[in-house]
């Protein structure tokens, strides 16, 4: 593993990748600067927009900041071709899935809490989060959606089998996901509220036009449905004529009104933090991806003229290298006692390669770079 982007003194944001459902998948992963492997922690899913990215979404919501000084780490997944699959397409891609998969995969390599695992995300992202909500409630805490409601689909099926935990923040005036819905896929705030107020057995509804602070045009009622079974509140930030942004953002949409009497990224933590898993599906110890650490050394990394691959497995090894876009550079095959090899790589173009190493006992992959 290796950081292209740092934010704040010892914290990093690292790009890795994971192999699932025949695919590459790749996120960048926050890790705080006091992370200790001997504490557990949270751990946030950050999910984008349809049609943004990783970046932009730690960019725009600021998350890294908050979990350098409250202590979690968060990760922002990509979509495949920037979309997410919460329901859309019945049978596309497997991103539920994937998010299980990466929790495993995670929690194989950092101390997480699964207790503590929370789902966020803006638009897109945020159906995916309602999605995960309905269909991964053994594995997420609670869920926090900005901007994004349900499809029918998902309105009609949703099952958690346990009480959840849900924030829903959702401007009036969003022409991209409407507030009062439209469609099938466009399913009204209201009535995604009322579902979670149903499976959460809420008793009582109490309303708060929180203070105008700031004069963009627009204003905050927040709504705190209580009386919940197992404490499993239910609240939604109504933003009265707000637009289809994060409230709080720096980062301004253009013929959009981004509401700054609240910080979404602040309450959504502040809500999480109050939640956690009654009990949750422990994280795999077998069957999912092994640390590359645990398979081989990789060195140096970044590379140039050669790429030293010392195994730590006494079985047969396949080493394949890729570019990005999935040209082969090189294929080799090994067996005990072979244990260091050593690839020419001076004619490899430069930029990021995959090499996927395949021993009997499973496949991983890593991220390296070529200067």
């Amino acid at each position: 593993m290796f950081s292209f982007f740092s934010v704040t003194g010892k914290a990093q944001t690292k790009i890795d990748s994971i192999f699932h459902d025949s695919t590459w998948r790749y996120y960048r992963l926050h890790v705080p600067p006091g992370y200790s492997p001997t504490s557990p922690v949270p751990l946030i899913f950050n999910f984008h927009g349809l049609g943004s990215n990783a970046f932009e979404e730690e960019f725009y919501t600021r998350f890294s900041l908050i979990a350098d000084t409250a202590g979690f780490i968060v990760v922002y997944p990509d979509g495949i071709l920037n979309a997410w699959n919460a329901g859309f397409v019945i049978g596309g891609t497997d991103d539920l899935g994937f998010v299980s998969a990466l929790i495993d995969k995670l929690g194989s390599l950092y101390a997480i809490d699964p207790a503590r695992v929370f789902a966020t995300g803006m638009s897109n992202g945020g159906f995916l989060s309602h999605y995960l909500g309905c269909e991964l409630s053994d594995r997420i805490a609670a869920i926090a959606s900005v901007a994004g409601t349900m499809t029918a689909f998902v309105e009609g099926t949703c099952n958690p089998g346990r009480t959840l935990p849900v924030l829903h923040i959702h401007g009036t005036a969003d022409q991209v996901v409407p507030y009062n819905g439209g469609n099938l896929f466009y399913r009204p705030v209201d009535s995604v509220l009322s579902l979670w107020q149903a499976n959460n057995q809420c008793l009582t509804t109490d309303s708060t036009h929180l203070p105008d602070k700031v004069n963009e045009g627009s204003t905050v009622t927040r709504f705190d449905f209580g009386g919940c079974a197992d404490s499993a509140e239910v609240i939604l930030f109504r933003v009265n004529n707000g637009g289809h942004t994060w409230p709080g953002a720096v980062f301004l949409l253009p013929n959009e009104n981004t509401n700054q009497d609240i910080d979404a990224s602040q309450e959504i933590w502040a809500f999480f933090r109050k939640h956690k898993h009654p009990n949750p599906r422990p994280l795999a110890t077998t069957g999912t991806e092994e640390d590359i650490r645990t398979v081989s050394l990789l060195y140096p990394n970044p590379f140039r003229e050669s790429l030293h691959v010392k195994l730590l497995v006494n079985e047969p090894v396949t080493v394949d290298v890729f570019s990005i876009s999935g040209q082969q550079f090189f294929s080799g095959k090994y067996s005990p006692p072979n244990g260091l090899m050593r690839i020419n790589t001076k004619e490899w173009p430069e930029g990021i390669c995959i090499i996927k190493i395949q021993t009997p006992s499973g496949i991983v992959v890593e991220k390296l770079i070529k200067e």
